[in-house]
C-alpha cells in the first residue's frame, strides 16, 4: 500500500495547519510499511494509532510528532520496542 500528499501548484514541501514544514513532498508517493496499535501506558484504556511511511528516495523525513528524535518518540520508546 502507499500513499501522498496533495499540493498546490509547485510547491515541493508540505506545510501543517500552522505553516511549519513537515518533511512531507508534495505530490511524492510513499510506501506504508507499518500499521500499529499500542496500548498506551499514560492514559489506560487509550490507544495509540501509528503508520510508518518510507520515503522511497529517502532524501527527507517527518520532522513533526512521533518523529526521530521527537518527544513522543522518547516517551513511548520502551512501550514501541515490543512493537518494532
Amino acid at each position: 500500500m502507499g500513499c501522498s500528499v496533495k499540493g498546490k501548484g509547485t510547491e515541493a514541501n508540505h506545510k501543517d495547519a500552522k505553516g511549519r514544514e513537515t518533511g512531507l513532498i508534495c505530490n511524492h508517493a510513499y510506501g506504508l510499511n507499518d500499521i500499529i496499535e499500542i496500548e498506551d501506558p499514560f492514559n489506560r484504556g487509550h490507544k495509540l494509532k501509528l503508520l510508518r511511511l518510507r520515503n522511497p528516495w529517502g532524501n527527507s523525513e517527518w520532522n513533526g510528532a512521533w518523529g526521530s528524535g521527537s518527544a513522543e518518540l522518547k516517551k513511548y520508546e520502551k512501550t514501541l520496542n515490543q512493537y518494532i
